[in-house]
């Protein structure tokens, strides 16, 4: 199975764990159309990464925090339940960065489904979907390869984050699959940029 690949298979997972009422997730059905049955200790897994994650964002933005970062992302939902759970915040941006081919999976996901385009729209404002990007007022999907560094700089330029701001770097299980030399490369980028 490749790299990329991976991500599906953990959102079938988290699927079937929602399927079965472990946590909601209003947003799964458009990312993933099947379900495969998995084990208990798989649903309580991801269960449990889940409230990791969404605790992790709700004590940010509780304290005022504004800008978050999803390195790795794959297909997760988590940047609309985000937004779904803000849906005042307006300064509230969520940032996610990943490969190109699942930058583009993503987006393609998401424009197979009116209602979900709809959805995001309602969410995040003005949206701009592009081959390789989508754009709004808070939310952002870009490309970026974590093992190559060099460009990461300009990526998260482009995408427009603002190193000034507080933010909330989230990388779940995506440094088990960078070289090892990339991953001091990588601390050291994100801590000149931020």
């Amino acid at each position: 199975m490749k790299v990329e690949e991976t991500n599906l298979e953990a959102m079938r997972a988290k699927k079937a764990a929602i399927k079965l009422g472990y946590y909601r997730d209003n947003f799964i059905d458009f990312i993933v159309p099947d379900v495969k049955k998995r084990d208990f200790i798989m649903h309580r897994g991801y269960w449990s990464r889940s409230e990791v994650f969404r605790g992790a964002i709700r004590a940010f933005v509780e304290k005022g925090g504004r800008q978050i970062l999803s390195l790795g992302c794959g297909l997760d939902t988590l940047p609309f339940w985000t937004l779904e759970h803000w849906p005042e915040e307006k300064d509230l941006k969520f940032f996610e960065c990943d490969l190109l081919c699942v930058v583009k999976h993503k987006i393609e996901v998401v424009q197979k489904s009116e209602a979900f385009v709809g959805k995001l729209k309602e969410l995040s404002g003005d949206l701009k979907v592009e081959t390789a990007k989508i754009e709004s007022l808070r939310y952002a999907l870009f490309e970026g390869d974590l093992n190559k560094t060099a460009f990461l700089t300009e990526a998260f330029t482009k995408a427009g984050i603002d190193p000034s701001k507080p933010t909330l770097i989230i990388s779940e299980c995506v440094f088990v699959y960078l070289h090892p030399e990339t991953i001091p490369q990588l601390r050291t980028i994100l801590r000149d940029f931020f």
